[in-house]
């Protein structure tokens, strides 16, 4: 296996879009969905030691949770929690509710590394290394990942990627709530009555609402994008299982997969994301209600509620990194900048250089960065794609 090697268009939007054909989930046994995740686990982990890379978040909390319980019922050695530090920077700061998931769940080894002077930025030292060595890659994160595959060599490396799109609502999650609500004043009425609608209605509605905001795209490519990201959000259907199928078969997951699988095998380690795991999704499907749940929290507390504190699984606020990861490299290149590097045809330049600029600096603009430094680093305008390379397979 290769890394997946973005086309042009999937620079400028750092998004890959489009569907495979939707598989459906394996049959799972009628157990809990926790049980589930531990057994992913056990699988994955095949007598490594296991590493958790774990913020403080909801759904890190949960895979270390899981990880945990099945050390302790299999008798085997500790899952480690693997935590960069960002001294200083307070927006990026989850020690408090680090600490609490940590007591709560017992865990005594404990990984956490301080990062200074922008050593994780996009454009820092580690990612600037990885960058001449490997090219561009999807997902651009993949290279501030390339030195915790060093630090864990040999190990199984478990994240919680994938459960922002697991949990988050779904299209029923708005019926759901206000038929709960009765369709009360305040309850996502219209949202729940445009949930039912057919998809040619959902879509010309779509076609009109706000989507992605990408000032930096041109005009043309801007349209395009949205009317490949509207062909995708359009075919969810309305029961859960369904919709999470439909997840299972979006080409950005293969993509993901193929590149951190690749970086971590030059290390001899294993990823694994357990919340994309079709076992665990077919139990979570299984045990839910049928249209799902009202609202994230509802979901997080049906799968967790048993060894996660409420006040981790109903938790609104979350850790921002983007002056860890855009700081003064970043800054330096993009005063820099005239504009070499990116294809103009689908990238206005000046408004990317603002873009890269702006206080907020937009997570969607990393690959662009990316190229163009890269650009002028070697003189070549992207990293070499053969169709090996941009390939991105179904992941089972």
């Amino acid at each position: 296996m290769s890394y997946y090697r973005p086309n042009d268009k999937e620079i400028s939007r750092n998004v890959v879009t489009g569907l495979h054909r939707r598989r459906p989930f394996p049959r799972s046994a009628a157990r809990h969905p926790f049980e589930a995740l531990k057994s992913t686990i056990e699988r994955a982990a095949d007598g490594r030691v296991v590493y958790v890379t774990f913020s403080g978040g909801r759904d890190s909390s949960g895979i270390l949770a899981a990880a945990v319980s099945l050390a302790q019922e299999r008798r085997i050695p500790a899952a480690v929690p693997f935590t960069y530090v960002y001294p200083g920077l307070d927006e990026s700061d989850e020690t408090e509710w680090q600490e609490l998931v940590v007591k709560h769940l017992g865990v005594r080894d404990w990984m956490r590394l301080e990062v200074v002077d922008g050593e994780n930025e996009y454009l820092g030292p580690r990612c600037s290394q990885s960058l001449l060595r490997r090219g561009l890659v999807f997902p651009a994160a993949a290279h501030l990942w390339a030195d915790m595959f060093e630090r864990t060599a040999g190990g199984l490396v478990l994240t919680g990627e994938g459960g922002d799109d697991v949990f988050l609502p779904k299209r029923a999650s708005a019926l759901v709530a206000g038929v709960r609500g009765r369709f009360r004043p305040g309850s996502p009425r219209r949202e729940a009555l445009w949930s039912l609608a057919p998809e040619r209605i959902r879509r010309r509605r779509a076609r009109g609402a706000s989507m992605l905001d990408m000032p930096w795209l041109t005009d043309s490519a801007r349209r395009e994008f949205w009317s490949d990201a509207l062909r995708d959000r359009v075919h969810e259907p309305l029961s859960l299982r369904g919709g999470l199928e439909v997840l299972c078969s979006a080409r950005f997951r293969g993509a993901y997969v193929q590149t951190m699988t690749t970086i971590a095998a030059e290390y001899g380690s294993v990823v694994a994301d357990p919340f994309w795991h079709p076992q665990f999704l077919a139990s979570y499907s299984r045990h839910a209600p049928y249209f799902g749940y009202a609202d994230r929290t509802e979901a997080m507390t049906a799968v967790f509620g048993r060894v996660l504190p409420d006040e981790v699984l109903s938790r609104a606020s979350k850790a921002r990194f983007n002056t860890a990861y855009f700081g003064r490299s970043t800054r330096e290149f993009a005063r820099d900048w005239n504009g070499p590097g990116v294809d103009s045809e689908l990238v206005d330049v000046e408004k990317l250089r603002q873009a890269w600029l702006a206080d907020l600096v937009p997570a969607l603009v990393v690959l662009l960065l990316q190229q163009a430094w890269l650009a002028q680093q070697t003189g070549v305008l992207s990293a070499d794609r053969g169709e090996e390379g941009r390939r991105a397979p179904q992941v089972a």
